[in-house]
């Protein structure tokens, strides 16, 4: 008779199962059956069986499987393999919440086992104290395990001691060893031909990555072991790395798909009481981090019960340190009183009660192996003192901070100068603070410019947002605007130190060409009457595929000194004309206005009334554009939109500037402000620029020699005429309409012009403006694409949709279309900032290429074309005032100022 040792040998068994427990669990039932005579084989089948269902998270079934088979292990007088048998089924027990029974089980399999399988008891062991949360003991039996493992040659074994093992040295903060470890690990890995354990050993990796503060590197990690796990089909492994990616894409600043991917995970760990737990621990931290300090707080309560519970202790030492951080949490910083603000019922928010219980926890963290944790409670005891009047007790304990915080990551290192800037400014040292807070910011530059991607490095300057307003409140304090400028710019221009460099990767380009073949599978569908929504949903697991794979690309040429604006440079460059940037600071508005004579700084006013008449603005331009409602509404619209402008111009303090020539760098308030609407009051078109720097940049931009590219795309009223049209002005022009107005061929015309100017249908993506898209041909041409592209023109027209919306993240940071265009090279946009009737655009694209054709600058061009209508056409004149001009406007404007200048306050 076959026997199973013949085809099937244990040790095979058992770990196949480990590493491809969704293809073993469809083999084990024909194995049942083939083996049904065995009980030898039996029990191998059925123990192999609980361990695939372990590896998939279908706990239940895995403790009822090993249960039977060590049974069937000892009625069959096999009492060392059901020693073996029930070291398996105690890690089931720990995920079950059965802690006490789990380390029970460990305890009696150790009395019946020596060697090899003595050691994977061990450790087994080892594992069920870590996540206990008792590093040490978990760390000396790893230790104990690992030299039997690597003596008996159980490669298997080993690469999974160490996975658990450098995760256990990445929560110690032993980044070093945990690395080396986690690559011993997947070199054991592929050399076993263990796809799984390759995968899981390069998703620790990423995690470890991600706790070094190589978030590039760890998303690529990730991305890598996302892949395979996919195939394989193993949902739970995939929970499990959508957490750590939750973790690291925190880290780049994206609290809010940060939480939505923790959220995914711990629903489908739901039934872990070990992973689940721990899941919604990190949405808890996540929260702190995303400033819903009241729900962290609930959640770490809620899941601290869970972990005494289960007596999981060190976690529920974890769970402490996330609810005092998320109570010791502010929604802003002062520096004129730099104490944490607001109340949470029932807890002591006194910053003496905050010392009392943040300095003891982080003696508990550390003494329990968190030195993250520990870490950060330091950093809250020190500000608890700071306010509660004890900057010296403060600042010893930052002097400590210190000491444990050499080789953390950059936004560690980043929050202690922060806290220490506090410091300093409440002991007066003011200087002592600039230089601190400064200290902060290079950390915070370097760390985001090594992101390849544009997304990442708006986002991560969310993590600039404390430091930039300490430093603009210190600037103005001492009455030095130029100093609050170079503050705020710094988070503003977040490529300006990036080398224009398109992505390589032929899968970004695959998918995208993927996203238009389900884009017009998805039209077919909504014409034939058919349900679109599994087309949809394909869209956005491809659109998500993208957004990570883009996430992981590495810049290696970013300079951080490129974040600091060149004031002398900028004010030769801006020759007679006026630099007007935009803040917000207590609920006030504030302008820090660039002359070349000095840099001024006014506090405008309260920002809600800015909003208001923004809202009204954009609001009449959209009634007169589209022509709706009475003749009687339409022209309340018309004295709405004149007051509100008139309003404006007040409130933006631009009555108190010089117009000629303005440049415009907005803040998040004045997302979506037409600008043009305000011309007949200023004189002319301001330029609008995502930041000084930004703009600066695209002023410096070589202009190209080449022709314009007109395309217009399908499905738009009027595109082709209005492209047709453009052409005779310039008969040079490549002309791209219909059929040939495809994606590849847009792109590559793309790249020999010097002019484009696209008629297509648009749409903006707010939650992700890389996604934003102008409709061609054959599907929607997106910002990744142009990303791609090695070359752009100067000047791009937008004649459709909403062009040059952009969205301000929190941090200033903008991203949008022209932002993107304009760091690839781009020196100047001209787009509607307001959906606008598609049908109206035209005669105002042809008076202003004619007028661009003559020579004039896109600013005055699109001023003098919006000035042309009549009085008695108030809907081409509010078409014409939702364009805008984004960038430098490709004219030199004035004679070049001195290089001096000097600061000037003015309240």
């Amino acid at each position: 008779m076959t026997t199973l040792s013949d085809v099937d040998p244990v040790d095979r068994l058992v770990d196949e199962a480990q590493a491809d427990p969704v293809g073993y669990r469809r083999r084990a039932g024909g194995l049942l059956t083939r083996y049904a005579d065995d009980p030898r084989a039996v029990v191998h089948v059925r123990w192999a069986l609980g361990l695939a269902r372990r590896e998939l998270g279908e706990l239940s079934a895995a403790c009822d499987e090993l249960h039977a088979a060590a049974e069937l292990a000892t009625a069959s007088g096999a009492a060392r393999t059901a020693a073996m048998i029930r070291s398996s089924l105690s890690v089931v027990l720990l995920h079950l919440g059965d802690t006490d029974r789990a380390l029970a089980v460990t305890d009696a399999a150790a009395t019946a086992l020596d060697g090899v399988e003595a050691a994977r008891n061990h450790m087994q062991r080892g594992l069920i104290l870590q996540r206990l949360g008792r590093q040490d003991e978990a760390l000396g039996a790893y230790d104990r395990a690992q030299p039997q493992l690597r003596t008996a040659g159980d490669r298997a074994a080993e690469s999974r001691l160490l996975s658990n093992r450098g995760v256990l040295h990445a929560y110690r903060g032993e980044l070093t060893a945990a690395r080396g470890d986690l690559e011993r690990s997947v070199e054991l890995a592929r050399q076993l031909g263990s796809t799984r354990a390759t995968a899981l050993g390069l998703q620790n990796l990423g995690f470890v990555a991600g706790r070094q503060g190589h978030l590039p590197d760890a998303l690529a990690r990730l991305e890598e072991a996302d892949g395979v796990l996919r195939e394989l089909g193993d949902a739970r492994a995939l929970a499990v790395l959508d957490a750590d990616r939750a973790e690291v894409l925190a880290d780049a600043g994206l609290f809010d798909e940060a939480i939505e991917r923790a959220e995914a995970a711990a629903r489908a760990l739901s039934g872990d009481e070990v992973n689940g737990a721990e899941a919604d621990l990190l949405i808890a931290r996540l929260c702190v981090l995303g400033g819903q300090h009241a729900r962290a707080a609930q959640l770490a309560d809620r899941v601290r019960e869970r972990f005494r519970a289960s007596g999981r202790e060190g976690w529920e030492l974890h769970a402490r340190y996330v609810a005092l951080a998320a109570r010791a949490s502010q929604p802003a910083h002062d520096a004129r009183d730099p104490s944490p603000t607001g109340t949470s019922r029932g807890v002591d928010r006194s910053p003496s009660a905050g010392i009392d219980a943040a300095d003891p926890l982080a003696d508990d963290l550390e003494a329990g192996g968190w030195a993250t944790e520990a870490r950060v409670a330091r950093l809250v005891a020190a500000r608890q003192a700071l306010a509660a009047g004890r900057p010296d007790q403060a600042r010893d304990i930052l002097e400590h901070v210190r000491g444990v915080s050499r080789g953390a990551p950059a936004l560690a290192r980043a929050q202690h100068w922060y806290a220490t800037a506090l410091v300093r400014v409440g002991a007066g040292d003011r200087r002592g603070a600039r230089r601190a807070v400064s200290a902060g910011l290079d950390l915070l530059d370097r760390s985001r410019l090594v992101f390849g991607s544009a997304e990442l490095r708006a986002h991560a300057a969310t993590h600039t947002t404390d430091l930039v307003r300490l430093a603009v409140r210190l600037a103005l304090q001492d009455r030095r605007p130029a100093e609050a400028l170079r503050a705020l710019d710094r988070v503003r221009a977040t490529d300006v130190g990036v080398s224009p460099r398109p992505h390589d990767d032929p899968r970004i380009a695959d998918d995208l060409a993927e996203l238009r073949r389900l884009d017009e599978q998805e039209r077919d569908a909504a014409r034939g009457g058919r349900d679109a929504q599994p087309t949809a949903s394909a869209r956005a697991r491809v659109e998500r595929r993208v957004r990570d794979r883009a996430r992981a690309v590495v810049n290696e040429r970013g300079d951080a000194v490129g974040l600091r604006l060149d004031l002398a440079a900028l004010r030769r460059t801006l020759g007679g004309r006026t630099l007007a940037a935009y803040l917000v600071l207590d609920d006030d508005l504030h302008v820090l206005a660039v002359t070349p004579q000095a840099t001024r700084h006014h506090r405008l006013g309260p920002v809600e009334e800015v909003r208001t008449s923004i809202a009204h603005l954009r609001a009449a331009v959209r009634r007169l554009a589209y022509g709706h409602g009475s003749a009687a509404s339409l022209a309340a619209a018309e004295v709405s939109l004149t007051r509100s402008a008139e309003q404006l111009v007040g409130l933006l303090g631009l009555d108190r500037l010089d117009p000629d020539g303005l440049v415009v760098v907005p803040t998040a308030v004045l997302d979506g402000m037409p600008w043009a609407t305000l011309a007949a009051a200023i004189g002319h078109v301001p330029v609008v620029a995502p930041s000084a720097g930004a703009w600066l940049s695209a002023a410096a931009q070589q202009r190209r020699d080449g022709p314009a590219l007109l395309v217009a795309g399908p499905g738009l009223p009027g595109g082709v005429s209005e492209v047709n049209a453009l052409a005779a002005s310039r008969p040079d022009a490549n002309v791209l309409a219909g059929p040939d107005a495809t994606v590849a061929a847009v792109l590559a015309a793309m790249q020999e012009a010097s002019i484009v100017h696209l008629a297509a249908h648009g749409v903006f993506r707010a939650d992700n403006p890389l996604f934003s898209l102008l409709q061609l041909t054959d599907g929607p041409l997106t910002v990744y694409e142009l990303e791609g592209l090695q070359r752009l023109p100067d000047l791009f027209v937008l004649s459709s949709c909403e062009g040059a919306a952009t969205t301000t993240l929190q941090g200033d940071a903008v991203l949008g279309l022209s932002s993107i265009l304009l760091r690839r090279g781009v020196a100047c946009v001209i787009a509607p900032v307001i959906e606008i009737p598609d049908e109206a655009t035209g005669p105002l694209m042809v008076d202003l290429h004619e007028r661009l054709a003559r020579g004039a600058s896109p600013q005055r061009a699109l001023a003098e074309a919006i000035a042309a209508p009549p009085r008695d056409d108030p809907a081409a004149r509010a078409v014409r005032a939702a364009f805008v001009v984004v960038g430098a406007s490709l004219a030199s404007g004035g004679e070049a100022a001195a290089d001096g200048g000097r600061d000037e306050e003015y309240r």
